[in-house]
């Protein structure tokens, strides 16, 4: 279990989109991405709480789910450096209980966030390795998966994808991550032909919602031209 140390200081935390964009030419598109996620995000933390409050059935469960629970809402209230500290000392005082091993994806995306993908990594492979929550495997994959393509390994970025969309439930989700595929797959790929079969097979469903369909329609545009 990773031992973070306790930052008792301030610093600002750069706010990028959840998928940063690789090119200014795709600032609109992941604009719209990072939208999306936040609002899935929000949902998974919304089933969180309602997970670690009534997870009481110990006196040590009940404890570290109400420390979860007040983090979480300071979280999402925008209080990164409080939620990150209490997050720390959940992890700390609380090894091995759920919330110990849920708040390593909620470091790990903090981390992230600011910028230090050498921590989120860490975290988010902790986290996985875990497996506390089924439902923020595939937002973590994702994370994962930036990263390698930071690390120009877009294999490995495809791989986390893969993962990521084993792991989902949500139709949506998986066309999402598919297109991300496609993207990489554009971006980095020595054949588009792999893309071009992703963004086809996607854009040709019936229930397709606005964000998908315009990521879909500006991937078009991007193979055609």
């Amino acid at each position: 279990m990773l031992k973070p140390k306790k930052e008792l200081f301030r610093k600002e935390i750069k706010r990028d989109p959840f998928l940063e964009t690789m090119d200014k030419a795709e600032a609109h598109f992941e604009n719209h991405r990072s939208s999306y996620m936040k609002i899935g995000l929000a949902v998974a933390a919304g089933i969180l709480l309602i997970k670690v409050y009534f997870n009481n059935n110990e006196t040590v469960q009940s404890s570290s789910n109400t420390a979860m629970g007040q983090a979480l809402v300071a979280l999402n209230q925008g209080d990164v450096q409080n939620a990150k500290f209490q997050m720390e000392t959940i992890m700390n005082e609380y090894e091995g209980s759920e919330a110990g091993q849920i708040v390593c994806y909620y470091l790990g995306k903090i981390a992230y966030e600011a910028g230090d993908n050498e921590k989120a990594q860490d975290y988010l492979s902790e986290y996985i390795k875990k497996k506390p929550v089924d439902i923020l495997i595939p937002p973590a994959k994702l994370m994962l998966a930036h990263i390698a393509v930071k690390n120009d390994d877009y294999h490995l970025a495809l791989s986390y994808l893969d993962e990521g969309i084993a792991f989902s439930k949500d139709e949506h989700r998986k066309r999402l991550y598919n297109l991300e595929k496609a993207k990489i797959i554009l971006k980095y790929g020595d054949d588009n032909s792999g893309a071009r079969s992703i963004v086809d097979g996607i854009y040709n469903q019936d229930d397709l919602n606005p964000i998908e369909k315009q990521i879909a329609e500006e991937l078009l545009g991007r193979m055609s031209s």
